[in-house]
């Protein structure tokens, strides 16, 4: 599940970088005539549909990650559990990245129905997946916390031999 929500996610981040050159592109079209600049506004904002659903399509797979993380939880080494409350980090971070850029494209966008339905179900998985990350985070943390070095230099969570 881990590795594909991986490869997932990097076949996501090229589908966004394809989705920012087609919406440069757009901008290369000719604008002389009437019909010019009708095909170009067509053609604008099939390219902003596409250049807000790539980053959508991230945030949907950062959220998913962000659920794998939240099970490995109490279930990984505890000298490694930092790498989960990191990884949570990142992840939000990711999410939070992608948002900005679902919200810069859905501005463009003049299908209004198309735009409120991003923004409330965009708005929705960031609130959840933010949440759940803190979560995540706030827990690694109160363990570290814990954590303490031993008169034999090893880490110990309070019951140093």
């Amino acid at each position: 599940m881990q590795k594909k929500v991986n490869v997932e996610l990097l076949k996501a981040i090229d589908k966004d970088t394809e989705a920012f050159n087609q919406v440069s592109a757009v901008f290369s079209m000719p604008k002389e005539t009437d019909a010019d600049k009708e095909a170009r506004k067509t053609a604008m904002q099939k390219a902003l549909k596409q250049a807000a659903e790539a980053p959508y399509e991230i945030m949907v797979l950062a959220s998913e990650a962000i659920g794998i993380t939240e099970k490995a939880v109490g279930k990984s080494n505890v000298n490694a559990a930092s790498d989960l409350g990191v990884a949570a980090l990142n992840l939000k971070s990711g999410l939070q990245g992608a948002w900005l850029n679902v919200l810069i494209n859905l501005s463009g966008i003049k299908d209004e129905a198309y735009v409120e339905k991003y923004k409330n179900d965009g708005e929705k998985l960031l609130a959840d997946s933010c949440d759940k990350a803190d979560q995540i985070y706030q827990a690694i943390l109160k363990n570290c916390l814990k954590k303490e070095f031993c008169s034999n230099g090893t880490f110990r969570y309070r019951n140093c031999p």
